[in-house]
C-alpha cells in the first residue's frame, strides 16, 4: 500500500441527523435549566460526551491506531484483534455507533478492525495472512471498498 497509515475513516452525512436529534433534545433539556445560555450548555454536553465515548469505548481501536502512527504493528494488531472480539460481542455498539458513539463513520469499527488487521499485517511483511485476512473482510462486507483495492495492489 501507498498510504503510511491505513484509511479508518469515511463520514456518513446521513448519520449527522439522529446526531442533530440529540442536540437538539440537549437544548430543550438545557433551555428548562437556563434559558440564556442553553445552546453553549446542550454543545458544551454534546461535545464532552461524544468525545468520551469515542475515546473510551472503541479504547483497543484507538490505542491500536495510536500504535500504528508509531510503527510498532505487531502490538497494534494484537489491539485491533481485541477491537474485533468486543465489536462481535457487542454488535448492537457498531450498529446504532450514529447515537451510542455520536460518531458518523460510514463504516463500521469492526470492518475498520479487519482492514486495520490487515494493514498491520502487510507492514509484518506477512503477505499471505494479508490477502487472507481481506478476503475475510470482503467475506463479512462484500462493498468494501477499501479492502477490494487494497487485495488488487497485493496482487
Amino acid at each position: 500500500m501507498a498510504s503510511k497509515s491505513p484509511i479508518v475513516r469515511q463520514t456518513a452525512w446521513l448519520a449527522l441527523i439522529p446526531q442533530i436529534v440529540v442536540l437538539t433534545l440537549l437544548m430543550i433539556i438545557f433551555y428548562q435549566v437556563h434559558e440564556v445560555y442553553f445552546i453553549l450548555l446542550a454543545a458544551t454536553t454534546y461535545v464532552v460526551l461524544g468525545i468520551t465515548l469515542r475515546i473510551t469505548v472503541p479504547g483497543k481501536h484507538r490505542k491500536g491506531l495510536y500504535l500504528v502512527r508509531q510503527q510498532k504493528h505487531e502490538e497494534a494488531l494484537v489491539c485491533f484483534q481485541e477491537s474485533v472480539t468486543f465489536f462481535r460481542a457487542h454488535p448492537w455498539i457498531d450498529k446504532y455507533r450514529y447515537l451510542v458513539l455520536l460518531s458518523s463513520s460510514r463504516i463500521s469499527y469492526l470492518e475498520m478492525d479487519l482492514i486495520n488487521e490487515a494493514y498491520c499485517l502487510s507492514q509484518t511483511g506477512k503477505k499471505a495472512e494479508t490477502i487472507q485476512k481481506y478476503e475475510e473482510v470482503l467475506a463479512e462486507f462484500p462493498e468494501s471498498q477499501i479492502a477490494k483495492s487494497a487485495l488488487n495492489a497485493l496482487n
